[in-house]
């Protein structure tokens, strides 16, 4: 399943920021860095929580996804 799962930016985008580094950086540009980040704010701001797990989680989950396929490839 993992082999086939198409990978978009904002998978790339979260795993750079979960690992806070840029080993994913040319699977994106920096607009689509920041629209994601300005989606994920804009998607916590109507949630209730302390914004700063949410925005973890989210970020988690978005990065799943470029997890399960290194691992599966590795």
């Amino acid at each position: 399943i993992y082999n086939d799962f198409k990978l978009w930016p904002v998978n790339y985008i979260a795993m750079d920021i979960l690992e806070d580094g840029a080993n994913f950086v040319n699977e994106y540009t920096k607009e689509d860095k920041e629209k994601f980040i300005d989606y994920i704010n804009q998607t916590i701001a109507k949630l209730d929580g302390e914004k700063e797990p949410l925005f973890n989680l989210f970020i988690k989950m978005y990065a799943a996804p470029v997890k399960n396929k290194v691992l599966q490839t590795a």
